[in-house]
């Protein structure tokens, strides 16, 4: 019997699809990296940015849950679906926080969603 945390850490494996067990390893270490990454963001954007802490926190709630929602659909063999859901919910978290952040009035707001726009269709 394997080692539960061991387990979670490795991709799955799929016997029938080599071809989706090949992209199931890489989008498992890039899950992996950015949960660790927004772990550490929880650590540095919350306790010192203290005007934007509850935007922080539902921001990075929102991305941890779809990164657990998207693994949890990777792992069950739900593979196209998982990373579309993990996909989109983070280009969509991304868009709002930077029309968020920048204002309606900015003139550079304009041209930053655009370009997040056009790279999430590319």
């Amino acid at each position: 019997m394997s080692n539960p945390v061991q387990q979670w850490w490795s991709p799955p494996h799929f016997d029938h699809d080599p071809e989706q067990t090949a992209q199931a390893r890489v989008i498992n270490a890039l899950i992996l990296n950015m949960g660790a990454l927004l772990l550490v963001a929880a650590v540095i954007l919350v306790p010192f940015f203290v005007v934007q802490k509850i935007s922080a926190w539902v921001l990075l709630g929102v991305l941890l849950g779809v990164l657990a929602l998207g693994r949890a659909l990777i792992f069950r063999g739900r593979f196209r679906l998982g990373v579309t859901v993990i996909l989109t919910v983070s280009w969509l978290c991304f868009l709002a926080l930077t029309l968020i952040s920048t204002g309606a009035a900015n003139p550079g707001m304009f041209y930053l969603a655009s370009v997040i726009l056009i790279a999430g269709f590319v």
